[in-house]
């Protein structure tokens, strides 16, 4: 509501020197609210003199009050706007992950360090790439070219679905090499509009993680041992009673005479069903208590004796 003393406030506020002091004889106050109708402050008017024409004063100091309140409210609301929107570019601009908006015309709309970093690009380069001369040099995993009109962003806008987990590898302009990213692209609609207006891409540089793969790989395939790589099967009292072979080596085929794709997702038992108990038994101990073992056995099966080191890569599996 209001409050208002039409005369002597000194006398009814004597404690109150501010008021001693500037000589206030009457007093006015209007409270100040947002377009919500939370209190924001108040408006105060002051006399020297008793005010006369009350209820008047009120609607004129009630009018300001509610211009003042309307704009506190709307200052109040733009500056947590500005706060909110230096803090976005804040995390935005030191985000591991490279992010960029495309809009419909194909054309860059903004973009973050990190995917310029990936580009090889500075900020005014990759805001100045022309949709209509510019291609990304981009390349599928099998080092084919990658369509334009197959790259996540232009699908996105395209169809107005999510484009999730696509890998290519992105010629970085800067260090003159292909880099090697993980891609999602969401499109983004105006509310009541069907056709997206803008595509966000995110891109995950997975470069050093794909040659570590690809070092992995070259092991596994040059490498002397025979390796592979197991599931262990246990029955409903947990004893293990049989394994899934998941992958074997070229070595591991010439030193058993088995071949791989007769072996892959198959069991030991359905594939060799003389198989010794004590092999399921030693290799169920490594895959349910990690503890690794190295022995020398004599296989049946394969009439061929083999120095074996058995560990365990990840629960429920041994190699």
């Amino acid at each position: 509501g209001s409050c208002y003393f039409p005369s002597r406030v000194q006398q009814m506020f004597p404690e109150d020197l501010l008021l001693v002091e500037m000589d206030v004889d009457s007093y006015l106050g209007m409270p100040l609210r947002d377009s919500s109708g939370k209190s924001t402050g108040i408006l105060v008017v002051m006399d020297d003199k008793p005010m006369e024409e009350i209820s008047i004063a009120q609607q004129v100091v009630d009018v300001f009050a509610a211009r003042a309140g309307a704009e506190l409210g709307r200052r109040e609301a733009e500056l947590a706007m500005k706060q909110s929107e230096e803090q976005y570019r804040l995390v935005y601009e030191n985000m591991a992950q490279g992010v960029f908006y495309q809009g419909a015309d194909g054309r860059v709309l903004d973009v973050n360090t990190a995917a310029l970093g990936m580009f090889g690009l500075t900020y005014d380069e990759m805001m100045s790439l022309d949709p209509e001369t510019s291609e990304w040099d981009a390349l599928r995993e099998d080092g084919s070219v990658f369509p334009a009109e197959e790259l996540p962003s232009t699908l996105a806008m395209t169809t107005g679905q999510e484009v999730r987990d696509v890998t290519l590898g992105l010629f970085n302009y800067q260090i003159n090499q292909y880099v090697w990213m993980n891609v999602n692209a969401i499109p983004q609609f105006r509310s009541g509009e069907e056709r997206a207006f803008q595509v966000f891409v995110t891109m995950h540089d997975i470069t050093r993680r794909r040659s570590f793969e690809h070092n992995y790989h070259t092991l596994f395939r040059e490498m002397l041992d025979g390796f592979a790589l197991h599931e262990i099967i246990c029955d409903e009292s947990g004893n293990p009673v049989d394994y899934r072979f998941l992958d074997i080596n070229p070595a591991f085929e010439n030193l058993t005479g088995l071949k791989a794709d007769d072996l892959r997702n198959h069991t030991v038992l359905e594939v060799m069903p003389g198989t010794e108990k004590h092999w399921i038994e030693t290799y169920g101990k490594v895959a349910l208590t990690g503890e690794p073992c190295l022995f020398e056995n004599y296989s049946e099966a394969l009439d061929k004796h083999f120095q074996v080191t058995a560990f365990r890569p990840a629960s429920m599996q041994f190699a």
